[in-house]
């Protein structure tokens, strides 16, 4: 519940505009999924502050990015031939795919039977800067521990390791570069950008997990539909 209020928040967050400006929406919301926003709200305007001014890449940041350039809660279906378990492990072990080393090493424990047909789901969030790169976010409200000091970048691979999570970030990559493929917008990089909510301090870059994917490297994916 704690993770759907915060999603909810975030999905109806105008991020151009300062946290403090849209309390009473905010409020609203903790108010549906049953927590009290007198206690809460606080704490929520700071997380919302911090997801606004966190660097996602070279001077882009949302609250930069006007609304027009964003796309919140993307759905998207794609048809995948043969998308078979062998293939996407040696795709993921190539040294220039960029993937943290302790998510490769959790290779071997990837397991799922081929598929051949449709994937669906949504992404929370592509965004778009103005020197053209491209960041597919999604937050996370795991809870590592109750400080920021337990949410470092090793705790952060760590935690995309043991729950497979690099394979959701290849999933919303290759989503995101079909859209911008079919819309003539390819960007040169996919940047995944993995927001650990309760880590953030919004300055640092603390709590944010990084995969930047060069979208030569997406190319057979595209091409084939799903082989690679």
């Amino acid at each position: 519940n704690p993770g759907i209020c915060l999603h909810s928040i975030l999905e109806q967050t105008d991020f151009v505009h300062p946290a403090a400006e849209q309390a009473a929406s905010y409020a609203d919301i903790l108010d549906k999924h049953g927590f009290e926003a007198e206690a809460w709200l606080p704490a929520v305007l700071e997380m919302v502050e911090a997801v606004r001014r966190v660097p996602l890449a070279e001077n882009m940041q949302l609250a930069d990015i006007p609304a027009d350039s964003r796309v919140a809660e993307m759905g998207f279906v794609l048809h995948l031939h043969d998308f078979g378990l062998k293939r996407l492990r040696r795709w993921f072990a190539r040294p220039d795919i960029g993937l943290p080393e302790n998510a490769a090493a959790h290779l071997p424990q990837l397991d799922f039977h081929a598929v051949t047909g449709f994937l669906n789901g949504f992404i929370d969030l592509i965004a778009a800067g103005k020197n053209g790169g491209v960041c597919v976010i999604d937050y996370k409200s795991n809870h590592l521990g109750m400080d920021t000091g337990n949410y470092t970048q090793s705790a952060l691979d760590q935690a995309v390791a043991d729950h497979h999570y690099y394979l959701q970030a290849w999933i919303y990559a290759l989503a995101a570069a079909r859209h911008l493929k079919q819309r003539g917008q390819m960007p040169r990089t996919v940047r995944i950008r993995y927001l650990f909510l309760r880590g953030m301090d919004g300055e640092s870059g603390a709590g944010v997990w990084s995969w930047d994917i060069p979208m030569e490297r997406l190319q057979p994916w595209l091409i084939h539909g799903g082989d690679a």
